[in-house]
């Protein structure tokens, strides 16, 4: 990282870990500050930033007792991982021992810097007030601190050279956090995939609904428990509806709690009818002018569908066990890479590489979000916000009939269940619903490739591990053929050709 103090480094950072560390590779920090406050020297004033000898021997010893640490993380690690070094690093003579030192270890490693530039006064305020919190002022009264910390901002800025193309090596320099972004060098696989991330992310105010979509009549009848199609049952019908008039009301709310005036919600769904008919009193309020402020934007592709079975699409839990019980064992053994045999079928690390499209169009939009989707999914876009480990997506017991209200912020994601439709409410039967058509003028985000039966259980009769019980479903859903991201379609279309 390279950036002066309270530039948003901290802030990419948990950003960087957080996406790496959910496309696959292993990602740890190594802060330079931190190791210092852990050697004794936390409470350090402005003193020790200064641009004396003493002080500048003092940062650089630290400085690579940090790095020292780093590469032996990296020597350990079996496979491609990431190392981010946490510090200022604003000279050139700093980058420049860090280059020498990355070519000592190697090809096997290659270096990119990321710099973060900032002059927004508005978002310097609240970054200066957030350090204030750190270990060096604990204790410390708030209007000494601030003085002391705008002294040792301005210690940096006396002698800081922004990185440029004199420098051999590959970096991303960001300004006002996605406001504009300038890259060089950026050409290999991960650095692309970093450089693109860092490109679309920013601090806008939104907020993300998570959804299960509502229960369906294959569901209940035994066979086809969880399919994508069938309808939604009386239970579903009141989950739609009560998810429509959360919807509206919370997203009024948070317009007016950020002065939003009238900006329209984003709702992303999978292409398969159930997805459709779960947001349909949604996008029928809105029209009739008695939900939403605006007609929302529609965004659906079979990106969002479920994890697909392969050819075991289509037959239940109890099934499933009984014909091949050496295959379910090894599903159960490693939920995370077993992949279904036959065309299309996935793992759940399948699934995760399939939505990193909608991981980036989630991070792009300044809008909010309503996502209705299938368990799998909402698991694996669920643990990239949280952070949850890799190895635990399969077990998220993630409820149905609620809502997951997520708000991202400079320190994390934080979570709130709403729950809408309780397991224990009895609902009265109705009729069914309709599933919604695509328009005639509308062509299909996804075309079938093959019919296939009715999909597994929703709900897994298996056991999962003691610290992650709850309701767990099988996720064992069909995936139609992948479809473009594309462009935004009307409020009506739900592609019904697209699932089988």
């Amino acid at each position: 990282m390279v950036g002066l103090p309270a530039r948003g480094k901290s802030y990419l950072v948990k950003m960087l870990v957080r996406y790496l560390s959910w496309i696959g590779f292993p990602t740890r920090i190594f802060n330079v500050g931190e190791l210092r406050r852990r050697r004794g020297l936390a409470g350090a004033t402005a003193e020790f930033f200064a641009n004396t000898q003493e002080a500048r021997n003092e940062r650089e010893r630290l400085a690579m007792l940090c790095q020292e640490d780093m590469y032996a993380w990296l020597d350990g690690q079996p496979s491609s991982c990431v190392a981010i070094f946490d510090a200022t690093n604003t000279t050139v003579a700093r980058r420049e021992a860090l280059a020498r030192r990355c070519a000592e270890a190697g090809g096997d490693v290659s270096l990119v810097f990321v710099e973060s530039i900032c002059d927004d006064p508005v978002v310097l305020e609240r970054n200066y007030r957030m350090k204030l919190q750190n270990a060096d002022y604990k204790g410390t009264d708030p209007a000494s601190a601030l003085a002391d910390f705008v002294r040792r901002v301005e210690e940096y800025e006396s002698r800081y050279e922004t990185i440029d193309d004199g420098e051999e090596s590959a970096y991303v320099k960001l300004i006002n956090v996605g406001e504009k972004v300038i890259t060089r060098r950026c050409s290999g696989y991960l650095t692309s995939h970093l450089s693109f991330f860092l490109g679309n992310v920013h601090i806008a105010p939104r907020r993300i609904w998570l959804a299960l979509h509502g229960e369906s009549r294959a569901q209940v009848e035994g066979a086809q428990v969880g399919a994508i199609s069938g309808g939604l049952t009386a239970r579903g019908q009141v989950f739609a509806k009560r998810l429509a008039a959360f919807v509206s009301e919370a997203h009024a709310k948070f317009r007016a709690d950020f002065g939003l005036g009238d900006e329209a919600l984003v709702v992303l769904t999978g292409n398969a009818p159930i997805h459709g008919e779960t947001v349909r009193p949604l996008l029928q309020g809105a029209r009739r002018g008695d939900g939403l402020a605006s007609e929302p934007a529609v965004l659906t592709s079979s990106l969002l569908n479920e994890l697909c079975g392969g050819d075991f699409d289509g037959l239940s839990a109890a099934e499933f066990v009984e014909r091949y019980p050496q295959i379910w064992q090894k599903r159960m053994a490693d939920k995370l890479r077993f992949r279904y045999p036959g065309a299309g079928g996935e793992s759940y690390l399948d699934v995760i590489a399939r939505l990193r499209p909608i991981l980036i169009e989630l991070e792009r939009q300044k809008r909010s979000v309503l996502l209705v989707s299938h368990l799998a999914v909402q698991r694996c876009l669920y643990s990239y916000f949280t952070g949850t480990d890799i190895e635990a997506i399969p077990y998220l017991p993630l409820p149905s009939g609620a809502v997951l209200e997520l708000t991202p912020t400079p320190h994390g994601t934080t979570v709130e269940t709403h729950v809408l439709l309780a397991d224990d409410e009895v609902v009265e039967a109705t009729s069914p619903v309709t599933p919604l058509a695509p328009p005639s003028d509308t062509p299909p985000l996804a075309r079938k490739r093959r019919q296939r039966p009715a999909v597994s259980p929703h709900h897994s009769v298996a056991t999962p591990p003691a610290h992650f019980r709850g309701r767990v479903g099988s996720d064992d859903l069909d995936v139609a053929s992948v479809g473009s991201l594309g462009a935004l379609l009307r409020a009506s279309t739900i592609d019904e050709d697209a699932a089988s």
